[in-house]
């Protein structure tokens, strides 16, 4: 069967917050998780799941097995069919699993995709997201420029990405379940809030399982992201400021500016991500030949490249999901 192409995008919260609202959503916005401790003060009736990104290697997997896709029947569970499009995946098994009755607006198109999809198997709901042209065009709308392109050569081993692969989590009814695309089925793993011992709230349940899942690569790797699916912060301030004291809302409005601020932070990033500067990096490189001043610019960015060689830095990898089922 074939497919329009789905490209690597980058695991980053401006990203998956622009990617969301381009699919119609309101009210929600993504946030990158950096400490699990911390995280557990959070109010967790703003947060509708959990996306977790890591390095995919098959012999390590989440503690049980898959339960048939048709004993959770109200779970939307999508089987992954084709390369790359986890991360449009992981967010759509959060989107489509936010309870009915919640302030959430899917929008139309999701909220008509989700009615027409409910009762088809994972593999055809996955089939129906890879042949989705709104989806697909969304997710590789944010696409790094690719200035250059290698059609004949293969890449050595040494030389080719490493395979990432997002993963998320809900909580339901009947607990915590890991929606895994490459998976049969969705994977019971906590406990959640309504859960017997009512101690704990689903978050609480579900940190020491994605603690495991890192400590499990024993320190071989160490690039992994978290970030929460949750109430936009700017709507849920924007609620609080004619409820306040004078004082009070002038925090609340403070608070407010910096979230707009962050929005419009992501916005230009995005568009950096987008664009291509070939076109000006060839510009300038001329410009500076003509002046004799590129053999010492050259050699300058050389010394700095040293520089920064002896300094750790570990970029955000871009999700390649190579391993998705063959239909």
């Amino acid at each position: 069967m074939e497919h329009g192409n789905w490209t690597l995008i980058e695991s980053d919260p401006g990203v998956f917050t622009e990617l969301i609202r381009s699919f119609g959503v309101k009210g929600l916005e993504v946030e990158e998780v950096w400490d699990l401790d911390s995280y557990l003060a959070i109010n967790e009736s703003d947060v509708y799941g959990l996306i977790f990104l890591f390095k995919h290697d098959p012999s390590i997997t989440s503690a049980g097995e898959p339960l048939p896709w048709d004993a959770v029947p109200d779970v939307f569970f999508a089987r992954q069919v084709i390369n790359n499009a986890c991360a449009t995946q992981a967010i759509l098994s959060v989107l489509f699993n936010i309870p009915d009755d919640s302030a959430v607006a899917l929008g139309d198109e999701l909220a008509q995709f989700k009615a027409f999809t409910q009762s088809f198997d994972p593999e055809l709901k996955g089939i129906s997201i890879t042949n989705s042209d709104t989806m697909r065009l969304a997710h590789n709308s944010f696409a790094r420029a690719e200035p250059f392109a290698n059609e004949i050569a293969p890449l050595h081993d040494e030389d080719k990405e490493d395979n990432f692969h997002f993963v998320a989590y809900v909580p339901t009814p009947v607990g915590v379940l890991e929606l895994d695309g490459l998976k049969e089925g969705p994977v019971h793993v906590a406990e959640g809030t309504d859960g017997p011992s009512k101690q704990r709230t689903w978050v609480q349940n579900l940190v020491p399982v994605i603690q495991e899942r890192i400590a499990a690569f024993a320190g071989s790797e160490i690039r992994f992201a978290l970030m929460a699916v949750t109430r936009s912060k700017e709507d849920q301030l924007q609620s609080q400021v004619p409820d306040r004291a004078e004082r009070e809302k002038s925090q609340v409005l403070s608070q407010l500016q910096i979230e707009r601020e962050k929005m419009d932070r992501y916005r230009r990033e995005n568009e950096r991500r987008r664009h291509n500067y070939l076109p000006l990096i060839l510009e300038l490189l001329k410009q500076l030949a003509e002046k004799d001043l590129l053999e010492p610019a050259l050699e300058k960015s050389m010394k700095e490249a040293r520089k920064s060689l002896r300094r750790p830095c570990l970029p955000r990898p871009r999700v390649s999901c190579n391993d998705a089922q063959s239909i």
